[in-house]
């Protein structure tokens, strides 16, 4: 890149009267003091300042800057001078490899924990957690802590129905290779990879099933998902859905002795019962309950007990670990915001976009090395909140190269021994499942 050190000199030697930059970049506007400028600080941690008075960047380069009378342009990619200048947060370590920030600001209010995970660190480990039926993170926490690992901490994760009846999260969820939910809708989701590196995606998840009478394999259309029971097509259900029965309408239902659903493996199984029509089937304690519903284009064989049934699960791209939420907001080092994709309808990204509410994140390095949860407070005194792009610069200050949100609002919570998040509500909201952090108890592997 070539860059005119004519222009560039010009802009290092003006003297602007107000004392202040301001840079667009993505749409926003960022404000710059002399002061914080020239020792490289961020002013408000990275935190943008609208101005409407601005106009618009001109193409694709920045940035640009305006005081009293006069206007300098510098044509610099803005790539290569990036808004938001890297945070320095005073990290506590909770244990080796995982520490602890809170970044506070008085105009305006936030107050947002931060938690920082290097996934080199030996016996360190992120995984997806569940909520049986709707716990808080502090709960999750308590329950997932055992003799092997500790929880150091738990951040909320997926959306979910506000009716308990509807039993977990919207997205995909897969914890310790077990699939246990697959995704009501294809939005982004946090993964990790057979590495143990985190990952961001919006995954394809294939389940087929096949009966020892016929050659064919048959699509299932989901897994514990009792609310598309009803919808033509083949439905897996098993006890981690935290139901211990299937209710049966118009459907044919049967028992499979043995095995989990694993990602990326596929289980023999053998039917040990066949109920029709309608009615509770009891889902055996290791086993499943495979419900077919209507006719489609490829009709099942006849069924019945002692039939061989192979089970088989492959995600893409291949992961371990996984909890749903979105949008995405952070590509490579980019503000996305990625609502249409996933999506959103234009009203919930109107109020998700804009409002200043209560926000989780999760986000990574470049490298795919450090891990971050974020959780950003909201609707009290000490903190207003943020909206996407607030959230999304902030995350960028902090070194993250790729983010996404988990579900906000009330449910938005952070969870460590020392330390936990405030709400505007009485208590932490029960949510359905979580993403923790994990220190193993040996430390050797």
């Amino acid at each position: 890149m070539c860059i005119n050190r004519k222009k560039l000199s010009v802009f290092l030697i003006t003297r602007l009267r107000q004392g202040a930059l301001f840079f667009e970049r993505g749409g926003m506007v960022f404000r710059r003091s002399f002061a914080e400028w020239r020792n490289g600080g961020a002013g408000y941690g990275g935190v943008p300042h609208r101005s409407t008075a601005l106009p618009p960047p001109l193409g694709s380069y920045g940035g640009t800057c305006w005081a009293g009378s006069f206007t300098v342009i510098l044509l610099i990619n803005a790539h290569l001078i990036s808004a938001v200048q890297p945070m320095k947060l005073q990290h506590e370590t909770l244990v080796p490899g995982v520490s602890y920030a809170c970044y506070q600001a008085n105009k305006p209010p936030l107050y947002v924990h931060v938690v920082k995970v290097d996934l080199l660190q030996k016996g360190v480990k992120v995984g997806a957690v569940r909520a049986q039926g709707r716990e808080s993170v502090t709960q999750l926490a308590q329950r997932y802590t055992t003799d092997k690992h500790k929880v150091i901490a738990v951040i909320n994760g997926d959306y979910f129905d506000g009716d308990e009846k509807i039993k977990g999260p919207w997205g995909m969820h897969i914890q310790g290779g077990q699939v246990i939910f697959t995704p009501a809708l294809k939005r982004s989701t946090f993964l990790v990879d057979l590495d143990g590196r985190p990952m961001i995606d919006i995954p394809r998840l294939q389940l087929t099933a096949q009966f020892s009478s016929s050659p064919i394999s048959y699509d299932i259309s989901n897994v514990n998902r009792y609310y598309n029971i009803g919808e033509q097509g083949l439905h897996l259900f098993s006890t981690f859905g935290d139901n211990d029965r299937v209710l049966v309408k118009n459907s044919t239902g049967m028992t499979l002795n043995g095995g989990t659903l694993e990602a990326g493996k596929t289980i023999k199984c053998k039917i040990t019962g066949v109920a029709a029509q309608s009615g509770n089937i009891d889902i055996p304690s290791n086993g499943l309950v495979l419900c077919y519903n209507g006719t489609g284009s490829a009709t099942v064989p006849k069924m019945t007990k002692d039939t061989e049934v192979r089970i088989n699960a492959q995600i893409y791209p291949a992961a371990t670990e996984a909890v749903g939420g979105g949008p995405r907001i952070l590509r490579d080092g980019r503000v996305t915001a990625e609502f249409g994709k996933e999506g959103f309808s234009p009203a919930i990204e109107a109020c998700l976009k804009w409002g200043k509410h209560p926000r989780s994140a999760v986000g990574y390095s470049s490298d795919r090395c450090l891990l971050f949860l974020v959780t950003v407070e909201g609707r009290i005194p000490r903190s207003e909140g943020m909206d996407i792009k607030e959230l999304a610069n902030f995350l960028l200050g902090l070194g993250i190269s790729d983010a996404m949100t988990f579900d906000g609002g009330g449910s938005a919570t952070l969870f460590t021994e020392k330390h936990k998040s405030k709400t505007y509500e009485n208590d932490m909201r029960p949510v359905a499942n979580g993403l923790a952090v994990f220190q193993s108890q040996d430390t050797t592997i």
